[in-house]
């Protein structure tokens, strides 16, 4: 599994290298996704259409013999075998798909959290410009934080404690030049000499005592006149990070300072980052018993994506019924019928919420695959339907011959 999530990892970075924009890229990829698990896809509706299309003839065989169960198992097989129809081959092949479903999820969410981490670690260089032209996308202010007035456009400190070490290890090497890493672990209190070996430095010339009583810069200065060129991705690992003394909690001491007097603390003593996660005044502490939520000065999104999610949802729903009647095998009669209704509401619900509890880029990718999922069904129902006209035809043409 983590060699098929690295590939897709791969694949939605070389795409962004592309496009420079994550929206669009996961656009593209969830497309070129949905393209490899379309055989899938098409298996699954044409067994579900031949369940459908056999299902009166079951039905039929479960009245004639309903007091033998035995018997009706029989002629039940028989009945399946005699139509070529395989009871696995509605479900089977959409099983199928799960564990490269499973890997582009996490190929997306270590993209989505590496940038996070880096996105925090800029602000700790207090760069300018944190988030990048490939961060945004369209009214989102970063791709990477859920589409909402009630999230700032920025991480929060506190909302990224559950991330692996490796994250952070794999966000800091990624910051590029030599000062701008070796910076960041000097404003974090790190211990250099725990990423650094001396013994590197001394066959580089470079005298290990006093390198490491140097300024960030340089060190970066010493590093480039010795021709020293670190591998930061090896250097820095999990295990690398802890040993040098990496804290969240010292992350967010840099980064937010007042802490909760945010709110009441001057304007010239807020860090860079504090000035990202302002809240509006009058409306940082929004109580609805079951959530606390805040409007933020500079928030990231309108909600339109979780919106659109459950909207794409209703719509696939109201456009597509038959494909009720196919995942039934048979139509709807008036149990079906009362699930049918309360699925037609739930799965929107349910689509708004994973949505609301996730970043923009998953809202993108739901509501892409919703729609090609859907157009998709479309397009495969009218084929399905338009082979068995040719198929009843060339039978009833067969039949008027004899």
């Amino acid at each position: 599994m983590n060699a098929i999530t690295d590939f897709l990892y791969g694949v939605l970075t070389w795409i962004n290298g592309i496009v420079n924009n994550y929206g669009i890229s996961i656009i593209v990829f969830t497309i070129l996704m949905r393209l490899v698990c379309m055989p899938f896809d098409f298996k699954s509706r044409k067994g579900m259409r031949k369940m459908a299309l056999i299902q009166p003839k079951i039905n039929e065989l479960q009245k004639k013999y309903a007091n033998d169960k035995e018997k009706l198992q029989r002629k039940q097989s028989e009945l399946m075998k005699k139509e070529g129809y395989n009871p696995l081959s509605g479900c089977l092949p959409m099983l199928l798909t799960w564990p490269l479903m499973i890997a582009m999820f996490a190929a997306m969410r270590a993209i989505a959290n590496e940038q996070s981490a880096m996105q925090l670690f800029k602000f700790v260089l207090g760069e300018e410009n944190v988030l990048t032209a490939a961060d945004k996308f369209l009214w989102v202010k970063n791709i990477w934080v859920t589409d909402s007035p009630f999230n700032p456009a920025v991480p929060l400190v506190d909302a990224m404690k559950m991330l692996d070490v490796n994250v952070w290890a794999k966000a800091l090497a990624n910051l590029g030049s030599n000062e701008q890493i070796l910076t960041v672990m000097q404003s974090l209190n790190m211990d250099v000499s725990q990423i650094i070996s001396a013994q590197a430095l001394q066959n580089a010339g470079i005298a290990a005592e006093s390198f490491f009583q140097l300024s960030a810069a340089d060190m970066a200065a010493a590093l480039e006149g010795a021709n020293l060129n670190l591998d930061w991705s090896t250097l820095i690992t999990a295990d690398t990070l802890k040993a040098a003394g990496f804290s969240l909690d010292t992350l967010k001491t840099v980064l937010n300072p007042n802490g909760e007097n945010v709110m009441i603390a001057a304007a010239d003593s807020l860090t860079q980052y504090e000035q990202a996660i302002l809240p509006v005044r009058g409306w940082h502490d929004i109580n609805l018993f079951l959530v606390h939520l805040a409007v933020y000065v500079k928030y990231n999104g309108l909600l339109i994506f979780p919106v659109l999610a459950g909207v794409s949802q209703i719509l696939s729903t109201k456009f597509n019924p038959q494909l009720n009647e196919q995942a039934t095998g048979q139509p709807a009669n008036g149990q079906q019928n009362g699930m049918g209704n309360f699925m037609k509401y739930f799965f929107p619900i349910l689509s708004i919420w994973f949505c609301l509890s996730s970043n923009a880029g998953f809202a993108v990718y739901w509501v892409t695959s919703t729609c090609f999922m859907w157009l998709q069904s479309v397009l495969i129902t009218k084929y399905l339907e338009k082979k068995d006209q040719q198929k009843a035809q060339t039978v009833t043409g067969e039949g008027s011959v004899k």
